[in-house]
């Protein structure tokens, strides 16, 4: 029988962006000067602008990460490949966004669901193409409390 260890997640890499996932500040800042130190070895230059930091559960963190003495700047909320993550994981409002954008998908494709035209099987082959999907996208990083399920 094939055992399958933990894996942890401690990064999100996608084309330029890099998003790097630790459970304290001080693992943080290490992570993000070793990434630093890995990217100047190959010529490559992490844009401080861009460059932000957040704890998860912390608003504020105690002390400030620094790059080439550029001190990164500490957010409470970011955006990473559509999806809105906030320092106190309220996915409250992410929730309401991808519930709204499905409805107004809905309400736009109001012909298609009116018409004789269309079968059944196409109409819901359209509801889960341009509705549901749009719903769930990125639904595996929200954190679902009792408030968000009514």
């Amino acid at each position: 029988m094939l055992r399958r260890c933990p894996t942890t997640i401690n990064n999100l890499r996608f084309a330029d962006d890099i998003d790097i996932i630790k459970e304290d500040e001080s693992t943080l800042e290490r992570t993000v000067h070793s990434l630093h130190k890995e990217a100047m070895r190959y010529g490559l230059m992490m844009n401080t602008d861009k460059t932000k930091t957040m704890v998860f559960g912390d608003k504020e963190i105690s002390s400030k990460i620094c790059i080439d003495g550029i001190e990164l700047e500490n957010v409470e909320k970011f955006t990473y490949l559509g999806s809105n993550m906030t320092y106190d994981l309220d996915c409250s409002k992410e929730i309401a966004v991808r519930m709204a954008k499905p409805m107004a998908n809905l309400k736009t494709l109001d012909k298609i669901w009116k018409s004789k035209a269309f079968t059944l099987e196409t109409k819901l082959s359209i509801l889960k193409t341009c509705v549901f999907s749009t719903m769930l996208y990125g639904c595996e990083t929200w954190t679902v409390t009792k408030s968000c399920e009514s």
